[in-house]
Formats: structure tokens, sequence, C-alpha cells
């Protein structure tokens, strides 16, 4: 990969390069750094340690009970990384006087995204408008998507009865402030986030010059995230459709060999025509001993699911079943856009806006390329019901592993209908979380409480 490196902006990136206890605090004074050109801005944005490797998914990722690992693996690591062993059981407690990587991370990647959103403040020429589009639409769509993923471990469920008094997250709009930082409403959150995306659709181009860069389909597609989680499907559709439209490619599992361990490679996802915007994360510490997949999950597959044999692959010395299906490769976890997500978003928003007759082609394409070609049978369902719970299904089979599992949950449980209640056991004792339980909503880390005073979520 070639990333563009800029020596003005090197202060910057330094000064920001770790995140202290006080990190929502820093303060910035623009003399610190230079950028001063829309080349310099994009060069903020194509950081890729910052911008594409740490998305704010984690605890998600371990809390969603898409696998399970052995009492004595769990032992060990719960003296080494507890935060993470504490949200996979579900614990009232989470962060043990530890900082949290995912809020860290976030505001990280908010205050980069502020700074190239000064780039706004320049006037320029008819030859840049593109350029200054996509640094503007760029931004706007780092800062959209990292609040978009902050809300889903740190707020409660959107809820449009209660969301103007929920407590939400601290909104920073700017690297330079005087500003005193509170915890906005999960009302005002939800809105920061579709202005943003919606600015990003509109400025970004159909086609961006790498898989690390974001195009109109992938800020439409968050934007669909944002607002199915609204309960505002009319809405979702318009985006979705678009999503569709500019990103539909899929690959034909029969063409894969699906017994290498990285049967979508290992570049990046540069050769993935599936792969629409780049993003990952570490996989989680805890999980690289013991690992097993759910079987509840693997149950879903049907004999002749390829997925199955693409995502996963059996330990002979115990029959446990460890993924490998990672867009990224092996050791990373793929959590940006895939076609897979475009095709699903938009099959369900067909449903919710009572087009079920539009969402089956949609359902039954992906379908079949996931299926052996010899044994291909396409889903007949119509009703409303019944689609909709084969999409549920769908979505875990299809996006396995990419962090957006515990949204969907959240998701369900707060509609009713298809609640989800997960189990998980640990030296006898049964860990239970159960639909609407407050622990859906993961508690702010220690630190932003002790030196920022904001109050807690309830757990």
């Amino acid at each position: 990969m070639n990333f563009l490196k800029f020596t003005y902006v090197l202060p910057f990136l330094l000064l920001t390069a770790s995140c202290g206890k006080d990190f929502l605090d820093v303060k910035r004074d623009k003399s610190q750094v230079i950028p001063g050109s829309i080349v310099d801005y994009q060069g903020v944005l194509d950081n890729f340690a910052i911008i594409n490797e740490r998305a704010t998914v984690s605890l998600g990722l371990v809390g969603a009970a898409e696998y399970h690992l052995p009492d004595g693996v769990l032992k060990t690591w719960l003296s080494n990384i507890p935060y993470e062993v504490n949200g996979y059981l579900w614990e009232k407690e989470i962060f043990s006087g530890y900082e949290s990587t995912d809020w860290n991370n976030a505001y990280q990647r908010i205050l980069y995204a502020n700074l190239a959103l000064e780039v706004m403040d320049l006037k320029p020429s008819a030859s840049e408008q593109n350029d200054w589009n996509n640094v503007a639409g760029g931004a706007s769509f780092i800062r959209g998507y990292t609040y978009y993923q902050l809300a889903q471990l740190f707020c409660k469920p959107y809820d449009a009865q209660t969301a103007a008094a929920d407590l939400g997250v601290p909104i920073k709009q700017e690297r330079d402030v005087e500003e005193k930082v509170t915890r906005n409403t999960v009302e005002e959150v939800y809105q920061f986030i579709v202005a943003d995306l919606k600015r990003a659709v509109e400025l970004l181009p159909e086609k961006a010059k790498s898989r690390f860069r974001p195009n109109k389909a992938t800020a439409a597609t968050f934007l669909v995230r944002t607002l199915m989680q609204m309960g505002r499907y009319d809405q979702a559709l318009a985006y979705a459709t678009l999503a569709f439209e500019k990103e539909n490619a899929l690959i034909d599992y029969n063409t894969l060999d699906l017994g290498k361990l990285n049967p979508f490679g290992a570049d990046y996802g540069v050769t993935n025509p599936e792969l629409l915007y780049y993003a990952h994360i570490n996989k989680p510490g805890s999980s690289y001993t013991g690992y097993n997949a759910d079987a509840s999950l693997l149950a879903l597959y049907e004999p002749n699911d390829l997925r199955k044999k693409a995502f996963f692959q059996p330990i002979a010395t115990d029959g446990r079943m460890e993924f490998k299906g990672s867009f990224s490769g092996a050791y990373n976890i793929f959590v940006g856009v895939s076609a897979g997500e475009v095709y699903l978003n938009y099959a369900e928003c067909l449903i919710r806006n009572n087009r079920a007759a539009d969402a089956l082609p949609v359902l039954n394409k992906l379908r079949k390329n996931r299926f052996a070609t010899f044994n291909y049978n396409p889903i007949q369902a119509s009703d409303y019901s019944d689609l909709m719970e084969y999409v549920w299904k769908e979505r875990r089979r299809e996006l396995y592993f990419r962090g957006l599992t515990w949204e969907d949950y959240r998701r369900q449980n707060k509609e009713g209908k298809y609640t989800v209640t997960l189990k998980r056991n640990n030296n006898d004792k049964v860990y239970t979380l159960e639909p609407n339980d407050k622990r859906w909503t993961l508690p702010l880390p220690d630190n932003e409480i002790q030196i920022r005073g904001f109050i807690q979520n309830e757990r």
C-alpha cells in the first residue's frame, strides 16, 4: 500500500499518536501544526493507522456471543485484559480501572476528522473543487461513522420517545476548543450523525481512489445503518437504493478455494470486488486460544451454503470451529463495508416499506452467489414476517464477526418481535443477557467519569 506522508502534519500526528486519561480535554493550538492546503488535509485523512485500523466495535464484537471460550482461557486473560473478559461475560463493571480503546480510538479519529474539516475554511479553485469535496466529504464520513459506532456501545438504543432525554456521548466539533465537554443527548448524537453522513453522501465521489477512502455508497450505507437504528425505514430506503445501485458486485463463492486459510486473500481487500470500504480491528486478544464459533450460528448454514467452509475451519484436535473468513486476512478482523451488507440493507428496507416482492430477487441474487451451483434453491417466501425472519438470520450468516451483530441485536430487542437472549457458561456459572437489559449499553470509561464528572450509564 502507498500512503501519503506529509512532514508538515507530523507534529500533529506525533501529538495525537497516543491517548491519555483526559483525551477529550486535549486542546490543540493551530500554531502547533501547519496543514494549510487541500492536499495537506487529505494527508490527515490518509493516516491508515488512525482512520482505518481502529474501529470502535471491539466490545460489541466480544459481547455478541458469536464465539465462545473455555474456562481456562478466560481465567488466563482476566488478569491481562479484564475489560475484554468483562465485556465477554456482560459484567456490570467492565473497565476495572483500564482505559477504553474503543472510546479513546474513536475520539482520536474524531480529532483527525475535525482537523481535516478545517478545509471548509478554504475557497477552492475550479480545478480544486473535486479534491476539496473529497476531503470535506471524507472527514464528515469519518466523524459521522465514528459517532455511530460510539452510539452502539455507549448510548441506549435509539427510542424516539426518550431520545431527547437519554444521555449520549460528548459531541466534539472542533480541535481547537475551550468548550466545556458534556454528554449530549441520544437525539442530538443521532441528528449529528445523520447530518455528517448526509453531507458525506453529497460530497463524496462515486468511486474513491482506493478502498481506504470512502465513496458515496459507503457513506450511504452508514446512513442506512443509522436510520434503521432510528426506525426510519422509509428514509433509509432511499439511501439503501443509492448504495445498491452504485455498488452491487458479488463474488461467486463457487470460484473460491474454500480450503485456503485466507479464501478472500490477505491484500487488504484490494482484489476483493465486494469490499467497498476497508476498516479493521485487531482480533480480540482472548480469542487467539480456544476460539469456538457459536453452535447456534453454525446451525443456521444450510448444507450447501459455501459460507460455512469459507468462513470457518475445524480444529482437528478438539473439533472446534475457528473463524478464517475475514476480508482482512487471518488475524485482522474486517469491520468495513461490503456488498453483502448493501444487499441485505436494501432488501430489508424494501420489506419494511411493504415491497416484499421487490426484495425477493435481491435476497436470491445474494443467496445464489453463496450456494453450490449444483444444489441452489431460491427462497420462495413472500410473507412479511417470513422474509424478515430470513433477513435476520441471513445477516448473522453473511455478516459474521463484522461488529454488526451486537447492534443488530439491540435493534431487534427494541422492536420486540424478534428478541434475542444471549447466554454463556463459565466455571459452572450461567451468564445471561436478556432483551433490553441495561447491560446492552456499556458504561462510560472509568477515567471519563473521574476526570470529567460525567453521569455514568446505569447497569
